[in-house]
């Protein structure tokens, strides 16, 4: 580990977000949301499960915040 040497660093990554389709009513879109924003809490070994790893937990997210996936995918489709 001394002979790491850190030369670039990157905004971070998100993994792929979990998406609640629009035309679902607002209450159950909601419900989701904050299932899965207290699921980390209240349930470890299921958060675990969904995020098929360990996790921080989950959080409502942007479009924004995905920009780096985004960028890479244009990238990756353009052949740049």
């Amino acid at each position: 580990m001394n002979d790491i040497v850190e030369i670039w660093r990157s905004s971070p990554i998100p993994e792929g977000p979990w998406v609640v389709r629009k035309a679902l009513p607002q209450d159950v879109r909601d419900r989701v949301t904050a299932l899965l924003a207290g699921l980390h809490d209240s349930d470890p070994d299921c958060a675990y499960g969904v995020a098929h790893g360990e996790t921080a937990g989950f959080a409502p997210g942007t479009h924004e915040e995905h920009s780096t996936i985004i960028d890479i995918r244009r990238a990756e489709m353009s052949g740049s």
